[in-house]
């Protein structure tokens, strides 16, 4: 019995995964046949009816058709690199990581329409100085300011600081905090508080409240990262810690509050000095080495 013959051309319609070249060779083909049929029938056949019929001029027919398709061609190749670009950038943004390479140290002049403080304690707490130079007596860009507290005694300090800064004439819309003050994004229910000691020193949820703030700020009143600043002077040093690690991220803006302190350790001459954060983007492979030398 002799054995049957094989047909590689219909084996790759079949099966392309089996026989890609031959089934490229055949789709190819296909193609190439079905476009100049549907280009005869576009140019020639449809233009001669066009000219039997209305008396439209066959060439002008023609012309108006590659046109359209040069058109199409050209808005095609605009969209797909406007996605491409998009795709490649996403792609390098997951597999890669920031390293901050420098911090410099400015005074700050800018006012920035979007502001998050630390509370801590006491009659004159350093959140005060901060919201005071965004507003500016109503010259700054201050618009939204979070107030994020360590506890009751601190939600309690910025409802005072809140009510001294109203009479001032800020307007009290633009103060967000404490327990009611609901974020996106949020696994815990607990607004701008760490309802108790464990969270209020704990670095990582202070970097995830953080987190869903500038997310707030974009979603809900259309503040980008560039348009907030974070200031680290009050709270704890955990919250602290936290503020800087959320503000590492690419965009994000950073300040303190350098004071000087009189004889009763109360702070004078008061200046809002602003971090510039530099960081290299380095791929996820190399970030992984570097760290596993640094082990050995």
């Amino acid at each position: 019995m002799k054995p049957v013959k094989r047909n590689v051309l219909l084996e790759a319609i079949a099966n392309p995964a089996k026989q890609p070249i031959a089934f490229i060779f055949v789709l190819t083909l296909a193609l190439g046949v079905a476009g100049d049929g549907l280009s005869t029938l576009v140019l020639e056949v449809i233009g001669d009816w066009l000219q039997q019929q209305f008396g439209v001029d066959k060439r002008l027919w023609q012309g108006l058709v590659v046109a359209g398709l040069v058109g199409a061609v050209l808005l095609a190749v605009s969209n797909l690199s406007a996605h491409l670009s998009d795709w490649m950038k996403g792609i390098v943004l997951r597999n890669s990581t920031a390293t901050i390479e420098t911090a410099r140290v400015r005074p700050l002049t800018q006012t920035y329409p979007g502001l998050i403080v630390l509370v801590s304690l006491g009659q004159n707490p350093p959140a005060k100085a901060a919201i005071l130079h965004h507003w500016q007596a109503a010259q700054g860009n201050l618009q939204h300011c979070w107030l994020i507290c360590g506890g009751d005694r601190s939600l309690q300090t910025a409802t005072t600081l809140v009510e001294q800064l109203v009479a001032q004439g800020l307007p009290r819309k633009c103060f967000h905090y404490g327990r009611d003050y609901h974020l996106p994004l949020a696994d815990r229910d607990a607004g701008l508080l760490a309802s108790d000691a464990a969270l209020a020193n704990d670095p990582n949820f202070i970097r995830e409240l953080i987190d869903r703030i500038y997310a707030d700020a974009e979603l809900r009143y259309g503040l980008d990262a560039t348009e907030v600043i974070a200031d680290y002077t009050g709270g704890n040093k955990s919250m602290s810690a936290g503020m800087i690690l959320a503000c590492t991220t690419p965009n994000r803006h950073l300040q303190y509050i350098l004071s000087d302190y009189d004889d009763d350790n109360k702070p004078i001459n008061s200046q809002v000095m602003e971090v510039q954060i530099s960081s290299a983007i380095l791929s996820l492979k190399k970030a992984v080495q570097a760290r596993a030398i640094s082990v050995l």
